[in-house]
C-alpha cells in the first residue's frame, strides 16, 4: 500500500552477496518480495492473508481493534457516505500496523478516484514527468489529463464503431477498447514504466503526484518553499480513519501512486519527515495488490497480506518506520484465478463489478445519471488496469 516520498531502499550487490554468503540470510525481506514479485509465482491463496476471509481471531492478528464509539462526535466521512460506519468496519492490529477491511464505500473509492484524476494532476504538484517534459506546455488549457485521455479513448471507440459497421450488417457489437499497453514497460520502478511511450497520453504515463509539502527525491529532504495544498477530500478521509482508531494526524504532505499491473514497490522506510512516527494512512483503490508489512529491520520476515480496493493501512508509533513493500499488483484475471470466492463478493463499486444497473447501489446510478456514460465508462476504462495508492502522512507538527 503504502508508496513512500521518503524511501530507504534495500539493496544487496552480487558483489557483497559473493564475498559474504550470509548475506541473504540475514535479509529475510528481500527473498519473500522477489518471490511474490516473479510471474511464476502462483500460491497466493495459501501464501497470503486476506483480510476478507479472515476469522474473528487470527495467529498474525491478536486483536481486533477497537474503534470509537459511535456516541462520540461524528466523523464527517460517515456522515458524507464516504466511508462506511464504524460498526461495519473491521480492523486488524498488526503489531501496531493498524488493517482496516472494506472501509470505504461505493461512493468514498470513486469520489477519491475522481479527485486523483481530476483535481491532482495539475502544476501546482509534482509528478514523475516534471523531470521528462514541460508536460503542462503541451495539453490543452483548462482541459484535464483525464479529458485528454477520453478524447483520446473516444477517437478510437468512433473508429472502431465506423469499422464495426461497415463489417456488420446489425451494428449490434459493442465495441471494446483495450487499455494501451507499453512494450517497454519496467517491472522494477512505478514511476518511471511507460512513460516515455509516444502513444500514451499524459494520464497514461503518470507514475506519481505528490502533495502538500513537496519532496526533492534528489536530495531526499522536504524543500521549504515547495508546498501546495493537499485536496480536501484526501485529507478528511485520512484524518477521519485515524481518527477512529484514536489517532491525532494532521496531513501536510503525500503522494498518489499510480500502479499498473507490471508495477512494484521495493521493500523501504519512510524516515524523511520531521515527525517520524505520525501517522501515515494509506488507501487502496481499484486493482488488488500483495502487501509485504515487515519489522524494524531486514532480518525479520515480512507477512503478505492482500489488499483490495477500499481497503486502508495506518503505521503510526514505532511501526511507523517498519519496512514494507509491494511486490505484486494482480490483474482482475489474476484476481478471478486465484481468490475466486473473494472475486465473486468484489469490493469494487458497482459500477466495476455489476452488469446490471439494477443492482447497482443508489450512488453508482446517480454517477451514470449526473456524469453520464461515457464519463462512467472512461473511468472504468482507466481504472480496470491501474491501482491508486493514496499515501498521506504528516512532515510538520500543527504549531509550525
Amino acid at each position: 500500500t503504502t508508496t513512500t516520498t521518503t524511501t530507504t531502499t534495500i539493496t544487496t550487490t552480487k558483489e557483497e552477496e559473493e564475498e559474504n554468503p550470509s548475506t541473504l540470510k540475514k535479509n529475510a525481506f528481500k527473498p519473500v518480495h522477489k518471490m511474490f514479485k516473479s510471474k511464476k509465482y502462483k500460491n497466493f491463496k495459501d501464501e497470503t492473508i486476506n483480510l476478507h476471509t479472515l476469522p474473528t481471531t487470527f495467529s498474525h492478528f491478536p486483536r481486533v481493534l477497537e474503534l470509537r464509539s459511535p456516541s462520540q462526535p461524528p466523523i464527517q466521512s460517515i456522515e458524507d457516505g464516504l466511508m462506511k460506519p464504524t460498526s461495519e468496519i473491521k480492523v486488524f492490529d498488526l503489531s501496531g500496523i493498524y488493517l482496516f477491511k472494506h472501509a470505504l464505500t461505493c461512493k468514498g473509492q470513486l469520489e477519491l478516484m475522481k479527485t486523483c484524476l481530476l483535481d491532482c494532476p495539475i502544476a501546482e504538484n509534482q509528478t514523475n514527468l516534471d523531470v521528462h517534459e514541460k508536460v503542462q506546455q503541451l495539453h490543452v488549457p483548462g482541459a484535464s489529463w483525464f479529458d485528454e485521455y477520453c478524447h483520446k479513448t473516444g477517437l478510437q471507440v468512433k473508429e472502431l464503431t465506423t469499422h464495426e459497421s461497415e463489417n456488420n450488417t446489425l451494428g449490434t457489437k459493442k465495441p471494446r477498447i483495450e487499455p494501451t499497453q507499453s512494450k517497454n514497460s519496467n517491472d522494477n520502478n512505478t514511476c518511471n514504466s511507460d512513460e516515455n511511450d509516444k502513444n500514451l497520453t499524459f494520464l497514461e504515463k503518470v507514475r506519481w503526484i505528490t502533495v502538500g509539502h513537496h519532496y526533492d527525491w534528489n536530495t531526499k529532504i522536504y524543500p521549504k518553499d515547495r508546498f501546495t495544498p493537499i485536496h480536501s477530500l484526501l485529507k478528511q478521509v485520512c484524518e477521519d480513519l485515524a481518527c477512529m482508531a484514536g489517532l491525532s494526524f494532521c496531513a501536510d504532505a503525500g503522494i498518489i501512486n499510480f500502479y499498473t499491473k507490471s508495477s512494484s514497490l521495493g521493500p523501504h522506510t519512510d524516515h524523511s519527515e520531521d515527525l517520524k512516527e505520525a501517522p501515515l494512512v494509506s488507501l487502496s483503490l481499484s486493482l488488488p495488490c500483495i502487501y509485504l508489512a515487515g519489522g524494524d529491520d531486514i532480518t525479520k520476515e515480512p507477512i503478505p497480506i492482500l489488499l483490495h480496493s477500499g481497503d486502508a493501512v495506518i503505521m503510526h508509533s514505532k511501526t511507523r518506520q517498519a519496512y514494507h513493500s509491494v511486490p505484486r499488483v494482480l490483474s482482475k484475471d489474476e484476481y478471478a484465478t486465484y481468490f475466486a470466492e473473494d472475486y465473486a463478493h468484489s469490493c469494487l463499486p458497482c459500477i466495476f463489478s455489476k452488469e446490471e444497473r439494477s443492482s447497482w447501489c443508489d450512488y453508482c446510478a446517480h454517477l451514470w445519471e449526473h456524469d453520464g456514460e461515457e464519463f462512467v465508462n472512461n473511468l472504468v476504462r482507466f481504472m480496470d488496469v491501474r491501482r491508486l495508492n493514496v499515501n498521506l502522512r504528516q512532515h510538520k507538527p500543527t504549531n509550525l
